[in-house]
């Protein structure tokens, strides 16, 4: 029973360091906080944060919701054990469409590159070199847009996409 006690008072003190943490880190008030959850004021918010009540359970999703963390890290402190799936499963699908991607838009630059050589020659006219760049632009905000969201869910299991490429901002556009 001694045992029990303990780890119920380990989850007291993890739940109200992680929320605590999370507001701060939201930049809320527990004012504010309060009135974005439901609650009618601060006192709540205050003993949540040190370790008198613990909320209800739908309390405790609107919390998740509105500070954008996952309830089994704010209760434990360890990342949700589907985190796992997104590892294994999602991140190398979406790392491979981004890798798709991005040697799409090398072989853009590449044929970019021999157009410009062709055309210096007096080989060819400029007429492709407009829809490269323009496919090259849209590629590169595609994957930049891509590589920022796909990070998002990736941070609540201490991931990060790292994936680079050559064409710079200024190259793309």
């Amino acid at each position: 029973m001694q045992a029990k006690n303990k780890d119920n008072l380990d989850i007291l003190e993890i739940f109200s360091n992680n929320l605590r943490f999370s507001r701060n880190n939201a930049g809320l008030s527990r004012e504010k906080f309060a009135e974005k959850i439901g609650l009618t004021g601060p006192t709540q918010i205050s003993h949540y944060e040190t370790g008198k009540n613990l909320p209800n359970v739908r309390t405790l999703v609107k919390i998740a919701e509105v500070l954008n963390v996952d309830i089994h890290w704010l209760i434990t402190g360890q990342p949700s054990p589907g985190a796992g799936f997104i590892e294994k499963t999602l991140k190398p699908f979406v790392l491979a469409h981004l890798n798709d991607v991005l040697a799409k838009m090398q072989g853009l630059e590449a044929e970019r590159m021999e157009l410009i050589r062709k055309q210096a020659a007096g080989e060819v006219h400029a007429v492709r070199l407009d829809e490269i760049q323009e496919d090259t632009t849209n590629l590169h905000m595609y994957y930049k847009a891509a590589l920022k969201h796909l990070d998002d869910p990736l941070k609540s299991v201490n991931l990060k996409a790292e994936l680079k490429y050559d064409v710079t901002p200024e190259e793309a556009s």
